[in-house]
């Protein structure tokens, strides 16, 4: 009796681990995804989805806009400070509210403040190595009218039946020269978990 009984446990642990699929899939990193409570990659697109379309719905000042021949104002992407509990790249967010920017024709986005030293090695060695007519000149950088700062914060709560998680995001769009903030873009994030 013992030994039918080990003997069904194992044919019964065995099947169990061979039916539990553990390979590694693709899937659509545009799809929802709810893996845990903390921030995913869905949260960082609607973010930036619903930051860009607040930006480049902004009608900026027509003096800032005719400083430019394009018509297009330069904006400076700094920094966004990640102020949760939880590690995420905040530059995945910020590199794509870049890219929906450049996408909307209204801006151009001038280079990002932790590229500026590289920026200026490029031109120091074109500036010694490369042919005159074709090396890039050193003070010919456009200047960015505008720049964008901003802060994810969270809050979380819980109790026996319920965890909270709430994620803020803010983008302030400020004049460099006044350092005035025109636009402030907001977007809130909820996610609720039974246990």
């Amino acid at each position: 009796m013992l030994r039918r009984s080990f003997a069904v446990l194992a044919i019964f642990t065995a099947c169990a681990a061979g039916c539990t699929d553990k390979s590694v899939k693709r899937a659509d990193p545009k799809a929802q995804e709810n893996v845990t409570m903390e921030m995913g990659l869905t949260e960082v697109q609607e973010t930036a989805e619903e930051m860009k379309n607040e930006i480049a719905n902004f009608q900026f000042p027509a003096e800032d806009v005719a400083l430019y021949k394009d018509g297009r104002v330069r904006v400076r992407v700094l920094s966004v400070d990640n102020r949760t509990s939880e590690h995420f790249d905040i530059k995945i967010l910020t590199d794509k509210i870049r890219k929906t920017m450049l996408n909307s024709g209204k801006i151009v986005c001038v280079a990002e403040k932790e590229n500026l030293a590289e920026l200026q090695q490029e031109r120091d060695y074109q500036d010694a190595m490369a042919k005159k007519e074709t090396a890039a000149k050193t003070g010919n950088a456009t200047g960015a009218r505008y720049a964008l700062v901003g802060k994810c914060k969270a809050i979380k709560k819980q109790n026996e039946d319920v965890k909270l998680s709430d994620y803020i995001f803010t983008l302030d769009l400020v004049n460099v020269e006044t350092e005035e903030t025109l636009l402030t873009a907001e977007k809130e994030i909820r996610k609720v978990k039974n246990r």
